[in-house]
């Protein structure tokens, strides 16, 4: 498992959360887990409502509170776009280069995305007993979204190669006040599409 920091552009400003933080782990070839953890004030965070949009595949989802992956496998311009929100809907694009030649992805099954407002239960570790006050304020400060994401039918990413990631988050505040989140960024505005963000790396998958 790759665990990430994310850098918020406008750093130094006020706002929540005060840190994110995302994990990424593959699978199978081509299967991915990522996990993402937004702490310190999430309780500020807004967040879509799951009930109205759970499993829909929506664009513009990048103008409230999502979570995004992108993917560039090998050397080549051409990569792939994510977006996942905690209300469960979401949504993939095809590029053939910077912002060029954007189309919906297809096939591809939809993602399972599940919004936990309190720390994933492991049952190989034990647990700590938290009060009922250390549980609320837990709900307040923390926020995780995790995401299955199985791009089997996905037949044309080669996965004998390495694959370039950025790992992002836009986030909106109740407030409406929003940031941007990133491995990296370029200098300027935020532009999670530029190369400087695709800045992990994931090795090729290792043969069946």
């Amino acid at each position: 498992m790759l665990r990430q920091t994310l850098r918020r552009n406008d750093a130094g400003a006020d706002g929540a959360p005060a840190a994110i933080t995302a994990s990424l782990s593959r699978m199978r070839p081509r299967m991915l887990r990522i996990d993402y953890h937004a702490s310190g004030g999430a309780g500020h965070i807004a967040l879509p409502l799951r009930e109205q949009e759970a499993g829909a595949r929506t664009d513009g989802l990048w103008q409230r509170t999502c979570f995004e992956l992108f993917v560039r496998p090998g050397d080549g311009p051409g990569y792939y776009e994510f977006n996942f929100s905690p209300s469960a809907a979401w949504a993939a694009y095809r590029f053939d280069g910077y912002r060029a030649g954007m189309a919906a992805l297809e096939p591809l099954a939809a993602p399972q995305i599940d919004l936990m407002l309190r720390p994933p239960f492991d049952s190989t570790k034990p647990q700590p007993i938290r009060s009922r006050a250390e549980a609320k304020r837990d709900a307040r400060e923390h926020l995780w979204v995790q995401v299955t994401l199985d791009l089997e039918r996905l037949h044309a990413l080669p996965v004998d190669v390495p694959w370039h990631v950025g790992l992002s988050a836009v986030i909106e505040e109740k407030s409406g006040a929003k940031s941007h989140w990133a491995l990296a960024h370029p200098e300027g505005a935020p532009d999670f599409h530029d190369p400087a963000c695709f800045a992990l790396q994931l090795p090729a998958a290792r043969p069946a």
